[in-house]
């Protein structure tokens, strides 16, 4: 006998033998809902939203799926669902933390470098996780080249435009604080789990590829190991950055320009 794996989300969404685009857009609906809900909600319901998540991650870990083909002027586009940038990525991380880590306490601060709340003679509540961008650089392409090009239509009128990218990979490092060693290797393992696990979600959304690098022990952070345990992580990120070019929109200013000058 078959046997039905479908069931439900909280009522919302409903899984099954769906496929993978079907899939990873359910699963980005999800990690925004919870993420809204933890922070609007301090009662069981977003703890339930959590677990919810993680189990439709748990149950679908080894769900594979390629990109979307876009075929434009005979030639095949490997592209994936979104457009993000690196920013994109520390916010999808943001959320990632919220939801998934509720049950350490776990704070993410998505302002980069940011540790004035981490005083080391300063008592902290909950452990934190910080970043800091070790490097953004062009990957294979110096500058933004062209991808396809593509056609809007509104108010009945349509305009040509072109799809510039460029590919970069940046190495970004995780800072981690808490009071004790046991405390901070578990928020760090948590960290690493997170990251595999959501994997896919990340690269749905627009992240090309996402690889641990390396551990390390960063000496700038050495006045807090006075008084807290801190860990160090760097992950390899590659993006790509679009830039959508409308040529109606580059005609109007040129014109407006000349006018300028006349």
């Amino acid at each position: 006998m078959a046997t039905d794996n479908s069931s439900t989300i909280n009522g919302d969404i409903e899984l099954g033998n769906m496929d993978s685009a079907d899939y990873y857009s359910n699963l980005t609906n999800l990690v925004n809902k919870t993420y809204e809900n933890n922070v609007n909600s301090t009662d069981t319901t977003s703890n339930n939203n959590a677990g919810d998540l993680e189990l439709l991650l748990q149950r679908n870990r080894d769900f594979s799926f390629g990109p979307i083909s876009k075929t434009t002027n005979n030639s095949t586009i490997q592209t994936a669902d979104k457009n993000t940038n690196l920013w994109g990525f520390i916010q999808m991380v943001n959320k990632l933390v919220d939801t998934t880590m509720k049950d350490l306490n776990a704070k993410f601060i998505p302002d980069e470098g940011k540790q004035n709340v981490l005083e080391p003679i300063q008592p902290f509540d909950a452990p934190y996780i910080t970043y800091k961008i070790k490097s953004r650089k062009p990957k294979g392409e110096i500058k933004a080249r062209y991808r396809q090009e593509i056609s809007d239509t509104s108010d009945g009128e349509t305009r040509l435009g072109d799809i510039y990218g460029q590919k970069f990979e940046c190495f970004v490092q995780f800072n981690f604080f808490a009071h004790g060693y046991n405390e901070v290797e578990e928020l760090m393992d948590r960290f690493e789990d997170m990251m595999t696990t959501y994997t896919g979600y990340l690269k749905r959304n627009g992240v090309a590829e996402l690889l641990f690098y390396e551990q390390l022990t960063d000496d700038d952070f050495n006045i807090f190991r006075q008084e807290i345990s801190v860990r160090n992580l760097i992950y390899r990120v590659e993006i790509e950055k679009l830039t959508v070019i409308f040529k109606e929109k580059i005609k109007d200013i040129e014109i407006i320009l000349n006018q300028k000058e006349a």
